[in-house]
């Protein structure tokens, strides 16, 4: 099994990121893929998945449970950051905490930012190869 939580976005080639976690992954095995970014690039995002080679098992976009979460926890996070963080960065650091009140957390709220799970699995035959 391999897990990947909030880096994907990061990627210089998503193409890269996953044909390496079909590479990696033995045969049958499971890859739980969780990442955020903006809506518009979803679609870009699950065409390379579908050249992959993995088997989608589920797909869920979990963007209300995380707001959920952030409402919940932002006093602890502000909290925190204040008291751990040099003031001049404290803005910019509780805004990449997605504390509620930061543009993050609106981009959330809005839309703008869409937050998905996937559980997948590789191919279990050997001669099976992703789509270049």
């Amino acid at each position: 099994m391999w897990v990947n939580v909030e880096s994907s976005h990061r990627h210089s080639s998503v193409k890269s990121f996953f044909n390496e976690a079909y590479r990696v992954l033995r045969p049958d095995g499971y890859f739980l893929f969780t990442d955020f970014r903006d809506s518009h690039k979803w679609p870009d995002l699950l065409a390379q998945l579908n050249k992959s080679g993995f088997l989608v098992i589920s797909e869920r976009d979990i963007t209300s449970n995380i707001l959920h979460f952030l409402e919940l926890d932002t006093e602890r996070r502000a909290s925190l950051v204040n008291r751990y963080e040099p003031k001049m960065l404290q803005k910019s650091i509780l805004n990449f905490t997605g504390a509620k009140g930061t543009s993050t957390y609106d981009y959330f709220l809005t839309g703008r930012f869409v937050y998905k799970s996937f559980l997948m699995q590789k191919n279990g035959d050997l001669m099976h190869l992703p789509h270049s």
